[in-house]
C-alpha cells in the first residue's frame, strides 16, 4: 500500500466479513470448538491480541520518527497459548468488546502514519499490518466460515459485508484498496445520521445475544 488511507481501507475490507461471521455465531456458538481445537471465543481473543500488539508496534515506530522498527518480541506459540489460557471462562461479550477495541486502535494508529513511513525498511508497516489483520483473517477463514449459520439471517448479514462497503473476495484476499467508485462503510449513508457501519454495529446485538 502506498498511503495510510489505502492500508486502513484494506484492513477494514477484511475486517467486516470476519467480524460479521463471528457475530452470526451468537454467544452460544462462540463456545463451540473450531476445527483447530480452540473455541471461537479463543479465536476472537487471539485475533484481538495480535491486533493490539501490532498497534503498539506501529505506535512505537511512529514515536521514533519512523526510524525504529520493533520486533514482536514474542514467541508465537507461547503468545497464543497465553491468550487462550487467560480467555478460559471469560464472557464472550467481553472478548468481543476487546476485539473491537483492538481493531479500532489498530486502524487509528494506521491512519496516524505519514504516507512515506509505509515504504521504509522494506515496507515494514505493510508487512506488520497485513500479517496481523487482513492476512490473519484469511488464515482463519475456513475454520470460521465453516461455522457460519446457514439460516437466512446469517447469510444475509454475511452478504452485507460484501454489498454495504462494495467489498469483494479479491479486495479481501489481496488487500487491494477500494477503487474510486466505491464507498467505505463510514461514508455510506443509509438515512439521517446513519451510515452502513452504524447499521452493522447496531445489528450485532440481536445476533450475538443468541
Amino acid at each position: 500500500m502506498r498511503t495510510s488511507k489505502d492500508l486502513a481501507l484494506a484492513v477494514n475490507a477484511g475486517w467486516v466479513p470476519f467480524r460479521l461471521a463471528l457475530m452470526s455465531l451468537g454467544h452460544s456458538g462462540l463456545d463451540a470448538r473450531t476445527p483447530a481445537g480452540w473455541t471461537y471465543t479463543d479465536l476472537a481473543a487471539h485475533t484481538a491480541a495480535w491486533e493490539d500488539l501490532a498497534a503498539r508496534r506501529l505506535a512505537e515506530m511512529r514515536a521514533s520518527g519512523g526510524t525504529v522498527f520493533p520486533k514482536s518480541g514474542v514467541d508465537a506459540d507461547e503468545f497464543n497459548a497465553r491468550v487462550v489460557a487467560r480467555t478460559k471462562g471469560r464472557d464472550s461479550r467481553d472478548i468481543l468488546r476487546e476485539l473491537d477495541d483492538a481493531h479500532r486502535a489498530l486502524v487509528v494508529e494506521i491512519e496516524k502514519l505519514p504516507d512515506d513511513y509505509l515504504a521504509r525498511n522494506d515496507s515494514w508497516v505493510n508487512a506488520v499490518v497485513a500479517g496481523n489483520s487482513y492476512g490473519h483473517y484469511a488464515e482463519h477463514h475456513t475454520e470460521l466460515f465453516s461455522a457460519v449459520p446457514k439460516r437466512p439471517i446469517g447469510i444475509r448479514f454475511i452478504r452485507l459485508a460484501f454489498s454495504a462497503g462494495s467489498l469483494n473476495s479479491h479486495s479481501i484476499n489481496s488487500g487491494v484498496s477500494m477503487g474510486p467508485g466505491q464507498i467505505a462503510l463510514d461514508r455510506m449513508p443509509l438515512g439521517p445520521n446513519c451510515t452502513a457501519r452504524d447499521f452493522v454495529s447496531a445489528s450485532t446485538a440481536p445476533l450475538e445475544a443468541v
